[in-house]
Parts: C-alpha cells; structure tokens; sequence
C-alpha cells in the first residue's frame, strides 16, 4: 500500500483521490473478496470501517469479510 508523507503530513484532495484510484479495489460479488484478502495477508490486525453507517451494504461486504478472515 502507498503511504503518503511530506513534511506537514497533508495533502490536497486531488491527490488523495489519485491515491485512492491507484489503491481502491471494487467489491462488486464475493471473488473480489479474493484479491483483497491476498493484500491482506497475514496481517495481525485488519480494520474494517467506512464513512456511512447502517447501510446494508455496509453490514454485508464487513460480515463477508469477517468470516474469511476468521
């Protein structure tokens, strides 16, 4: 994953969303789950959250990825 740094630690939003294009990936069925449970690894930790909650949405793609990872 890229890190962003500079001396103030900020960025201006068009390049936050460069970032985000070159490192997002969709989930649109649960293959895709596939590629970013290999980014994910063996990772001690992974957080799961997102700006907009009690979309069903939400609550699906997090229990999808809860149960893969356990």
């Amino acid at each position: 994953m890229e890190t962003l740094k500079n001396s103030k630690n900020a960025i201006n939003s068009t390049e936050f969303i460069a970032v985000l294009n070159r490192t997002s990936l969709p989930l649109e069925n649960s293959e895709d789950l596939k590629l970013s449970l290999n980014y994910i690894g063996v990772a001690k930790y992974v957080l799961l959250r997102e700006a907009s909650h009690g979309t069903l949405e939400y609550y699906t793609w997090s229990a999808k990825i809860t149960q893969r990872l356990v």
